[in-house]
């Protein structure tokens, strides 16, 4: 089958999030339809999608690619733009931890854990939006203080 949309493991963050945005539209037509099935189905494959996408911000957004997995090295001057705060941490660890328990969790498969509606997803993928947004601006703002 051909597919004219690059695999979501080659993506940037920004086109991860893009997709993520397309994928809750079918998890929308799947919970207005009543199929619970394939509701919770494509809500745990978006959160699969959303915990590496969380992922791929760290390593692109907040250490500014100064490492890469599987990369050969660490690009230690990308560092000079680099800040992490608590606030960081805590917001990580929620969308991970979030993201982490509708992926591995069996038991959401099966019915025992609530499936979040659309509207909560959609949340949850917007928080890492604007996460990833305040990094930037907070890396910019870095690298114009220093000479």
């Amino acid at each position: 089958m051909h597919s004219e949309d690059l695999p979501f493991d080659v993506l940037g963050t920004k086109d991860r999030i893009g997709r993520l945005r397309l994928m809750l539209e079918d998890v929308r037509r799947a919970h207005k339809a009543g199929d619970e099935d394939s509701h919770r189905k494509l809500t745990a494959e978006v959160y699969g999608y959303l915990r590496l996408a969380w992922e791929r911000c760290i390593e692109e957004v907040l250490f500014n690619e100064s490492i890469q997995r599987f990369g050969e090295g660490v690009s230690t001057q990308r560092l000079k733009r680099v800040v992490v705060t608590d606030d960081d941490y805590r917001k990580i660890d929620a969308g991970m931890t979030k993201s982490s328990k509708f992926e591995h969790d069996a038991a959401m498969r099966v019915g025992r854990l609530p499936v979040p509606d659309p509207d909560e997803l959609s949340g949850d993928i917007e928080r890492l939006d604007t996460w990833r947004k305040a990094v930037i601006l907070r890396r910019e703002q870095v690298a114009a203080a220093r000479p």
